[in-house]
């Protein structure tokens, strides 16, 4: 994708110098697609990091040195030494904690971090003079604030977690006033387009301070490879910008690191001025930006503690470039520009295509801080989306011999274990329906008769292929129109009314208490000949009950497509009228039952073996309101015991499985053993060959 440029600020760009615009594209563009829609994502631009650090002991340090506590030997492998040629240097006055230093643009100053002293220098390096102001004290770095004229200084309080920013007037060597922060404070940089100072102690996050106030505006932490930051400095003149540039006493002591703004992310650029020290072995002191100290150039000034004052040439004086800020994005269809403003976010929606395939692009576009274009970066992408044609699918609904009056139809995908709801319809007058646009791929369908319909109380919710589960079901590939998706609905067999009834609570997983109700949670009903005799759905207390049943074998299923469940068998008779307590827990992809049998304080859920019967494993769900240590045994028929194990149970629902794989076909027990000699026993079938 061709990069452009406003010819105009290229133009100037040539004229002064500056480099070419560094418009960092984004990255890792992707298309998803669903139906007729795609939506992209995209990375924003992030520049890299060329680092790497190891850890380094520290020397025995002279008291005159304001030395960070902590150290990293980083290695530097891309030391860029073609910039920043060395202006001047000159040796510091005082050379015994001599560590802050500052321009106005008529003098250069310097502070000293362990007295009261200030140093005043010519640009030529020759001292003016030294001073005191009454009521400022041990100042670290500073920063010049153009806009009143006056310089301000910090001072980590010693002994308490608290700072001082002092507002001084260098001409009259007065104070102003006093910002006080709550938190330490070492380095100073002041940012004139935004009236805030950056500041930070060492390696704390980088405080926004309102300059007016003193109140701290956000907090940004240190991410990058370098820490142990004495001086930092504001450049809104270098391309690409505005940067900070912080002095680190990582590395060898000496570390100039150019940073990020907003986010203080390091650029990957960084220089190693030991060559500047006079000893070769130094600590970073503080820094500045000044127009003019050096005629027609920008200085980024710094202090050698107790060393020397340098500068570095960081720009020309003419116009600074602009400065970049991401816009916002612009995204591309097959070459053509589909936005009409800028994208903020790094997502895009592309609904409604028509069958094809399509090629986006994704390009970033950068603004001066006034709202000007600069310019457009390379494009990331292709991402390619395919958009494939539609089908239709329907079919009659039929109750008995005529056709459903009122009702609907639904339309579930079938992605692996995953099971979504696609498609809702209604039941048209002439009893059909239909789902369109379709994908290719696998569906499960259902139609129900609504409750104003005259069959609502004789038909049940019925699957494609005419059954009541979804297991069961006719699962339908879809790679051609299909108009004969015909359900027909299946009919409540009548049965004769008693006194028993089979009750219980349908209830959500919860792996910390086992007690959030499912309501309108569908209930099968089933004789012993898996004939549908009555259908419920939960309250809003997850309570369902068939009453008037009189004695004989009944089957219990609570139907939820994409959950696994086996009909649960009750029988009712002389003995056991009537079946309580029943508590179904929708897990992730079952449905497990268990029975209330008077189980102990601990025990809030008791689950039936399941799958039952089991081919390779078998499971047992249990709730414990604390800790619990079980021994579960799994014994044949004979009574002989075949394996033995001690499993730990975690409040909450535990799940237990045993292996079957190697049993043969045939009845067997599983016996669960508490630590206060409470004893389930649970009976299950494998089906093994």
């Amino acid at each position: 994708m061709k990069k452009y440029i406003l010819l105009l600020l290229f133009s100037v760009a040539i004229q002064t110098g500056f480099a070419q615009f560094n418009c960092d594209p984004p990255g890792n563009l992707t298309a998803s697609v669903s139906m007729q829609d795609v939506t992209l994502s995209w990375n924003a631009p992030s520049p890299g990091q060329f680092f790497v650090l190891g850890e380094g002991p520290r020397n025995n340090e002279s008291a005159l040195l304001d030395a960070s506590p902590e150290y990293k030997g980083i290695l530097n492998l891309n030391p860029s030494r073609d910039y920043l040629d060395v202006q001047f240097t000159f040796p510091c006055y005082f050379a015994d904690g001599e560590a802050g230093v500052e321009s106005d643009g008529s003098y250069i100053y310097s502070s000293k971090w362990m007295g009261s002293r200030f140093a005043c220098y010519n640009f030529d390096g020759s001292l003016l003079d030294s001073f005191d102001i009454v009521g400022v004290n041990r100042v670290r770095d500073m920063a010049f604030c153009e806009a009143d004229g006056y310089m301000y200084g910090t001072e980590p309080v010693s002994g308490i977690d608290s700072s001082i920013i002092y507002k001084m007037d260098f001409n009259t060597r007065t104070l102003i006033d006093i910002l006080y922060i709550p938190d330490p404070v070492r380095t100073l940089a002041y940012d004139p387009d935004l009236d805030v100072f950056y500041s930070n102690n060492w390696d704390s996050d980088v405080m926004v301070i309102d300059r007016l106030t003193g109140n701290i505006l956000d907090t940004i932490p240190l991410t990058g490879t370098y820490w142990s930051y004495y001086g930092f400095a504001y450049d809104n003149w270098s391309t690409g910008g505005p940067f900070i540039w912080g002095f680190s006493q990582d590395g060898s002591g000496m570390e100039l690191v150019q940073l990020n703004l907003p986010d203080f992310s390091e650029t990957g650029f960084v220089m190693d001025l030991s060559s500047l020290s006079a000893t070769g072995v130094g600590y970073a002191g503080g820094l500045f930006t000044q127009a003019g100290i050096v005629e027609g150039t920008v200085t980024l000034g710094g202090l050698i503690q107790n060393d020397i004052i340098f500068g570095l040439e960081l720009a020309d004086v003419s116009p600074p470039p602009p400065v970049l800020e991401l816009a916002g994005y612009n995204v591309y269809r097959d070459g053509s520009l589909l936005n009409t403003s800028l994208v903020i976010d790094t997502t895009f929606f592309d609904p409604d295509l028509n069958p094809g395939t399509y090629q986006y692009h994704v390009t970033a576009v950068y603004e001066d801080t006034l709202g000007a274009f600069i310019c457009e970066s390379d494009s990331a992408g292709p991402a390619t989306a395919i958009i494939e044609d539609f089908l239709l699918l329907g079919g009659n609904v039929f109750a008995g011999t005529y056709k459903l009056d009122e009702g609907k139809s639904y339309g579930y995908i079938s992605d692996g274990d995953n099971i979504t709801l696609q498609h809702t319809a209604e039941i048209d007058e002439f009893g059909y329906f239909f789902f369109y646009p379709c994908e290719t791929r696998d569906y499960y369908l259902i139609s129900k008769p609504s409750v104003n319909s005259s069959y609502y109380n004789d038909y049940i919710p019925t699957y494609y292929g005419d059954v009541f589960h979804w297991e069961n079901s006719t699962k339908i590939f879809l790679q051609a129109n299909m108009y004969n998706a015909d359900i027909y609905l299946i009919q409540i067999t009548p049965s004769n009314a008693g006194s028993g009834h089979i009750c219980g609570n349908v209830y959500f997983e919860n792996t910390d208490i086992i007690s959030t109700p499912a309501s309108d949670i569908q209930l099968l009903l089933l004789n012993s000949s898996n004939e549908c005799i009555l259908i419920d759905y939960s309250d809003e207390q997850g309570y369902f009950c068939f009453n008037q049943l009189e004695d004989g074998t009944y089957k219990l299923l609570c139907e939820i497509i994409g959950k696994k469940m086996s009909p649960q068998v009750f029988v009712l008779d002389g003995n056991n009228p009537s079946v309580d307590g029943i508590s179904l827990i929708i897990g992730d992809d079952e449905i497990v039952i268990g029975i209330d049998d008077d189980l102990p304080e601990n025990i809030r859920f008791l689950s039936d073996v399941f799958p039952n019967p089991a081919n390779n494993y078998a499971n047992i769900e249990i709730g414990v309101i604390e800790e619990e240590i079980v021994k579960v045994t799994l014994y044949s028929t004979t009574g002989k015991a075949i394996d033995s194990y001690v499993q730990k149970l975690q409040k909450g629902l535990n799940r237990l499985t045993i292996s079957t794989k190697d049993l043969s076909q045939g009845v067997y027990f599983v016996n669960i053993e508490f630590e206060n000699t409470f004893l389930i026993t649970k009976k299950f079938i494998s089906c093994n060959n």
